[in-house]
Parts: C-alpha cells; sequence; structure tokens
C-alpha cells in the first residue's frame, strides 16, 4: 500500500481486463457485447476502463457528450452510444466524431434530424422504447397500437437521421420476486412485438438489445443482438453473480491513519456525540470522509468496519467530512498504516446493501480528491 496519499482508490487493470474476458465467453459469440463505461467508469477512470475492455467490446456505452469524447481522444474507433440526452446545440461534434445518438422521443429525434440537416449530415441513432420503465423512450403500452407504429416509421423516414439500432430497458432485471419476473417477460414481449411490427413495414432496425447485465446473466434468451454490461465489468455484482461469471471487484479504497488517541470512561467521540466510551477505550483517526465519497451513513455506529491485515476495526460516530474514527485494540500501533476501507473483506456490493444503495453507487460517489493510483496483477505487491 502506498501511505504517500491521505487515501486512495486502487484499481488493478489487469482485472478489469480479466473481467471482461470472461463475460464474452459467457455470453454467446452470437451476440455483442456493449461495454457500459459511464460515470467515469463506475469510479475506475473511464479512459482506464476502456483500455481494459477495448480488446473484447464490440460497442462502448456512455452517458454523456464528454464521456464519449474523452474515449474518442484516448483512441477510441468502436462505435459509442451516448445513452443520455446531448444538446442540440452540441450535435455537430456527435456528427464529427461519428457518435450515436439515443433516440428517447419523438420530438428531440425531429430536431435532431432538422441539425443534422443544417450540416449536410446523416446522424447515427439508436431507437429507444419505454416498455415501463418510464424514464427516456418512446412509450409502446403494453398493447402497441397501429398509431404508435405509424409514428415510430414516420421517423424513420426522416432522411438526416439513420436509426443503426433500437432497444429498451429493464428495471426489473434479476429479481425473484414472482410479479417481477413477470413485468419483465411483458417488456420484453412489448419490445419484440414492435421490432416485429416495424420489420413488417419493411424497417431494417439494426441491433436489438434490451439485456443490461442482470439480464444477460439470468435471462440469456433476451440477449438478443447485444448485451449493455456494467457493474459485472467491475465485479461490482453479488458474491454469487461474480462466482457464476468468474469476474471480481477491480478496486479498493484504502485511507491512512494518522493518529491515535486513547479516550477516558464517559469521553464522547465526533458531532452530535453519538458514542461514548464505557470504559477506557483507543481509537485511530483515518483520513477519510464524506467529502472523499465515503457515505455518512455508513458511520452512526453502524457495525461498518475498516480492516488491516484481515483484522476488522469498527468506525465509530459520525463520519466527518475529512476524517472517520476507528475503535482500536490497546496492543495495536498503526499510525501511518493504510486500512482498507472497500477490500475483499468489505466489498462495495455489501456497503451498498448496507445502506440501501447499490455498489455502483458506492464507487461512483468517491470524489476526485481521491487520487486513483492504477496496477498491473497483484494489487498486494504492486
Amino acid at each position: 500500500m502506498n501511505a504517500d496519499n491521505r487515501n486512495e482508490l486502487v484499481i488493478n487493470k489487469l482485472q478489469l481486463r480479466k473481467n471482461a474476458l470472461n463475460i464474452r465467453r459467457y455470453v454467446s459469440k452470437k451476440v455483442k457485447l456493449m461495454c457500459i463505461i459511464k460515470a467515469n467508469g463506475y469510479g475506475h477512470g473511464i479512459v482506464e476502463s476502456y483500455e481494459s475492455f477495448q480488446p473484447v467490446a464490440d460497442w462502448f456505452g456512455v452517458a454523456t457528450l464528454d464521456e464519449a469524447l474523452k474515449i474518442r481522444n484516448a483512441g477510441c474507433k468502436e462505435p459509442v452510444l451516448i445513452l443520455g440526452y446531448v444538446p442540440l446545440s452540441r450535435v455537430r461534434e456527435v456528427i464529427e466524431n461519428e457518435l450515436t445518438l439515443c433516440g428517447f422521443s419523438r420530438e428531440y429525434i425531429a430536431k435532431v434530424n432538422a441539425v443534422a440537416k443544417q450540416y449536410k449530415a446523416i446522424i447515427s441513432m439508436h431507437l429507444k422504447i419505454d416498455t415501463g420503465f418510464n424514464r427516456l423512450g418512446l412509450k409502446s403500452g403494453i398493447n402497441v397500437t397501429t398509431e404508435f407504429i405509424d409514428d415510430v416509421v414516420a421517423l424513420y423516414s426522416l432522411p438526416n437521421v439513420h436509426f443503426t439500432g433500437i432497444y429498451t430497458h429493464f428495471p426489473v432485471a434479476g429479481s425473484d420476486q414472482p410479479s417481477d419476473i413477470c413485468f419483465q417477460y411483458r417488456q420484453y414481449q412489448q419490445f419484440n412485438e414492435v421490432c416485429i411490427l416495424l420489420q413488417n413495414r419493411g424497417l431494417r432496425l439494426g441491433l436489438r438489445h434490451c439485456s443490461n447485465s442482470k439480464a444477460m446473466l439470468y435471462n440469456p434468451e433476451m440477449n438478443l443482438d447485444m448485451v449493455r454490461v456494467g457493474i459485472y465489468l467491475y465485479g461490482l455484482g453479488s458474491k454469487i453473480d461474480n462466482s457464476k461469471l468468474n469476474v471480481k471487484p477491480a478496486a479498493s479504497l484504502n485511507a491512512l491513519v494518522i493518529l491515535e488517541k486513547e479516550l477516558l470512561p464517559g469521553d464522547t467521540v465526533s458531532y452530535g456525540r453519538l458514542f461514548k466510551a464505557r470504559s477506557s477505550q483507543k481509537i485511530g483517526i483515518v483520513a477519510l470522509g464524506f467529502a472523499d465519497g465515503y457515505f455518512r451513513s455508513l458511520g452512526n455506529n453502524s457495525g461498518t468496519k475498516v480492516y488491516w491485515e484481515a483484522r476488522g476495526f469498527e468506525i465509530i460516530g459520525k463520519i466527518c467530512m475529512d476524517y472517520l474514527m476507528i475503535l482500536l485494540p490497546e496492543d495495536l500501533r498503526i499510525v501511518g498504516q493504510m486500512v482498507e476501507v472497500i477490500s475483499d473483506d468489505s466489498p462495495a456490493y455489501l456497503l451498498g446493501k448496507k445502506v440501501n444503495s447499490t455498489a455502483g453507487e458506492i464507487l461512483t460517489s468517491i470524489t476526485d480528491r481521491v487520487p486513483r493510483r492504477y496496477v498491473e496483477g497483484d494489487v498486494d505487491n504492486a
């Protein structure tokens, strides 16, 4: 571990590559793989994630134009789908960098077509169908109407938009609840019905895709032409899911113990004085806080632990903006040592569950003031 920084996020690029290779082996060769690297590669670094996944990726998926430009500038030649909104004022950059837009509403598609016409260009787009998520996309409804299909056919006739794909998104993939399972199958049926009706009208749809990470794993029959994989590329699934795919977490968060203090019976710790020493105890002050992106709710005497040489130490009191406090055995001296905050002993998946969140939110919340250190191979020997 590197004690030159107050804290650090260590990312193992070799593990990222192994994860991508194992997912590629798991998915049928007939199915294309879109690697999702939005939100700064789920906190792992968008360029580094691109470089790690590039050998096996057919497509890359990002959320914003700026994310797409970062990987284009890093040498990305593969197709890139921008899954979110791009301002009309920046459509020219989309055209110049040969990126693919999400067509998420009739109005937006028409306006993009008008802008592309001004530049005498044809812009690539994937049509988003809303089958029940109720976020982005053209809402198809449970019963797909002739009027809906007519509207979509009209969009395909726009001269400056070229639809190279069509897709939808599942909100409850991987759920074992019967109502969720039925909901997802209904979504899948709706999407297929839309595709068939459009094909019957003579349209070439391009790539059909609806499977996110969980659906790719639990519903391979829904994988169609391409899958969009995010969390599993970074090893952020449950222990069971990771094992099925033979993937592992690629990032660990470490923080420096900068001070030790002795508490007397009755002494309190941190804001709100939630922790009160019942006897003489020793604590360590760790240089990590909620301004670094470590959730404040993981403190508050919730039983969350950090680790050093496989020994766990409980976080006590409220986590501060820049520091957190841990209980230490009297005979241990670890000032100047890095403790593991996110690690095999305390994985992001379980931390996310602990605060009713996800591993993705845990990792993407780590702020820029936490230095990233990239290694190849065994992190402990790096």
